[in-house]
């Protein structure tokens, strides 16, 4: 889960593919284009122009990670179609070991043959479509859509069912002859369409009809996106920024309102981290806290963990020592999403726990470690206790909602199998390594909080880095119950939350601030506690006002 910082990408990056397609895919014969050469070296001027703009850009200036992978995506597979093209940038090139007319590989060939012919001999099956079949579009508000588009996206009662929301048709069912014989605009926006060759078993009677909504939804790629993601910018913080930012809901809101959920959603979509307080001394709690968002995430520790010193430790986290800053699980395919940490007992002195946010520590790496940080993988394994895991990670995952793997705990040792090209590689990784540390580690870069009985902290897995102080077992307790949600859980619910309080209201948020900063220590208990003179100024809607009152 992870919102970004805002929502425009690089306008390069984007109109480029456009422009390409218009000359080169469209045509589906690259060597039949006028002045094929020309054009391409047109192409690559712009390519080098904006390679060092196409990436770090997006990492500080999106709202969400994922908004910006799309035009990133799109211009690696542009600028690798060029490359690949490069032999046939003169009407008379061979194929050799390049890129055929269709876009696929081709072997060596023995004699040089025209392109034309090569074309001829091996087709694509959407080249082949695209030479038998005429695609009929529908133009709608100066915006030209795809007849097959419109008709896969109709959810009426027959193309959807109304109690599964499921389609009750393939995209593969619909003829490549479809067409709209008649397009009705009605005066609220909306668009009725009857169809010509339309699915088998619906007949000239059915009437695909789609809502204002849908056309402001499809006016582009960002509108489309604002609709998958909740309009939430990502912050990134280090040590002084959290200390002033970070806040805390209390179970009893979190738990019992969709207000105190919705706070607590969007605090953990802008920094990642967030505290509960007041919670029950209930090995079970951390449960109920975590089935708030969504479903447990069962691991080979179980549905629920204890943090603990233990003898014969299988992970370090459940020894005393040091605990240094990472991530949890990155041996598996897909490492949890969020994680749960609820502290039942903390008597013994030291272990504070420790946090760095990844994406402040990526947004200031050297613009060539941060390009090889996200193509070299680093392995990542757990082989103890009966259990092998293994897989692979890059540092920064671009295609994947932005994700960070940093766990130095369980990284397994580099690729290298006695030649110097993995000796280079392993040198490279290890220099984006120490650069990254360097920074995530910086004491600027962490913030340090000793959590209390009865406080649960939250942080995004795929973000968060944390670890924790070393701590003696001979002057207390220290026993913290942990859970994981997926992402995807996370999202989900995140998403309608957000639907659900999108007209409204909301400076509730604000009224229900709890920061961090704002504690004081209780001289009758020990803890410390917000202090009600700073809480109180934005408390007076509240139903315990009158609490707050008095004690003010």
């Amino acid at each position: 889960m992870i919102s970004g910082l805002a929502r425009a990408h690089s306008p390069c990056a984007l109109a480029f593919p456009s422009k390409f397609s218009s000359c080169w895919t469209i045509s589906r014969n690259f060597h039949s284009h006028p002045e094929p050469a020309k054009e391409y070296h047109r192409y690559v001027k712009h390519l080098v122009r904006l390679a060092p703009h196409a990436w770090r850009r997006g990492w500080r200036n999106h709202r969400n990670y994922g908004d910006f992978l799309k035009p990133a995506k799109e211009y690696n597979e542009y600028l690798g179609r060029l490359l690949l093209l490069a032999p046939h940038a003169r009407g008379n090139a061979t194929w050799g070991r390049g890129i055929g007319a269709d876009g696929s590989r081709k072997g060596v060939a023995e004699n040089p043959v025209d392109s034309h012919v090569a074309d001829a001999v091996k087709q694509s099956p959407i080249d082949a479509y695209n030479k038998t079949n005429r695609l009929h579009t529908v133009s709608i508000k100066r915006r030209i859509y795809s007849s097959i588009f419109l008709r896969d996206a109709c959810t009426c009662q027959q193309c959807v069912d109304p109690s599964t929301k499921q389609k009750n048709f393939q995209t593969s069912d619909i003829s490549p002859k479809i067409k709209a014989i008649k397009v009705h605009r009605k005066a609220n926006g909306g668009v009725e369409i009857n169809w010509e060759n339309d699915l088998p078993g619906f007949g000239f009677s059915h009437t695909s009809i789609y809502p204002p909504e849908f056309f402001r939804t499809h006016s582009s790629y960002e509108e489309m996106v604002a609709t998958h993601s909740p309009n939430e910018l990502t912050r990134l913080w280090n040590s002084h920024i959290i200390t002033g930012a970070l806040q805390y809901v209390t179970y009893d809101d979190y738990i019992n309102t969709e207000e105190g959920l919705f706070r607590a959603l969007r605090m953990l979509s802008r920094y990642g981290l967030l505290l509960l307080r007041h919670v029950p001394e209930s090995e079970s709690s951390v449960v109920s806290i975590a089935e708030r968002i969504g479903n447990l995430r069962d691991t080979f520790y179980g549905r629920t963990w204890d943090v603990r010193s233990v003898p014969q430790a299988k992970n370090v986290a459940y020894t005393a020592q040091y605990l240094g800053l990472h991530m949890d699980l990155l041996y598996m395919t897909n490492p949890p999403g969020f994680q749960f940490l609820h502290c039942l007992k903390n008597t013994c002195s030291g272990g504070s726990s420790i946090f760095s946010d990844a994406f402040h520590a990526v947004s200031k790496l050297d613009q060539r470690t941060f390009n090889l940080m996200t193509r070299k993988a680093i392995n990542y394994h757990y082989r103890n206790a009966g259990e092998h895991y293994y897989y692979e990670h890059p540092l920064i995952e671009r295609l994947n909602v932005g994700h960070v793997n940093y766990s130095p705990p369980f990284q397994a040792p580099f690729p290298e199998y006695g030649n110097m090209k993995e000796c280079e590689r392993t040198a490279a990784l290890a220099a984006g390594l120490r650069e990254f540390a360097s920074i995530a580690e910086a004491p600027d870069s962490i913030y340090e909080y000793r959590l209390q009985e009865g406080e649960c902290v939250i942080f995004n897995n795929r973000r968060v880095l944390h670890g924790r102080k070393e701590f003696d077992t001979t002057t207390g307790e220290r026993w913290f119950k942990g859970a994981y949600v997926d992402t995807d859980a996370f999202m989900s619910r995140f998403r309608m939350l957000s639907e659900r309080f999108k007209d409204q209201d909301v400076s509730f948020l604000e009224n229900h601030a709890r920061c961090i900063q704002w504690d004081i220590e209780n001289p009758e208990t020990g803890r410390r506690e917000s202090d009600p003179l700073k809480v109180w100024p934005r408390s007076r809607s509240l139903p315990d006002a009158e609490e707050y009152a008095q004690m003010v």
